[in-house]
Formats: C-alpha cells, structure tokens, sequence
C-alpha cells in the first residue's frame, strides 16, 4: 500500500468516525425534548487533519474523551453555557 493511499484511508476513516458523532450528538440533542435548551458543559475539539471541528454535546468529561480517543483532538469546557445554567463553585 502506498503511503498516499494510507493517508486517504485515514481522512475516509475520520470522516466516517466524524459523521457518527455528529449524527449522535444530534439525535441526542434532538431527543431533550422541552421548549428549555440542553446546554451541553463539554465541547470536543476534533483534529480532522486540516481543520478543528467543535462539537458542543457532551454532558461530562468522560464523554468527550471517549469521542476525542476515537478521533484525535482535546476537550475543554463550553464557553456558551449560560452563567444561569452553571452550577456555583463552593
């Protein structure tokens, strides 16, 4: 296999493994039901190899780190979470 074909395997497979995530964080966010939006607290900065992509949809830290093993990127709090929606710090 040449390493050009093994590079276009690699962005097939991250394009794949970036369409599942995208489709479940939607049909997840989709099924909170309610008028009142879900803020998620966690966003995965997924590395697609020439662009980050952030996904806002994770509801802990574990999650996001299961999507970002799978991919490759880093997780970091969601800075558009409303202050009325977070919990205080004691």
């Amino acid at each position: 296999m040449s390493d050009r074909a093994g590079s276009r395997r690699v962005r097939w497979r991250r394009a794949l493994a970036l369409g599942a995530v995208l489709s479940v964080s939607a049909f997840a966010l989709a099924s909170c039901g309610g008028s009142a939006r879900a803020y998620a607290p966690w966003c995965a900065m997924l590395n697609m190899g020439d662009s980050i992509v952030n996904d806002c949809a994770y509801f802990t830290f574990d999650q996001c780190m299961a999507t970002v093993r799978g991919i490759g990127g880093y997780c970091m709090r969601n800075d558009r979470v409303p202050e009325t929606t977070r919990r205080r710090v004691r």
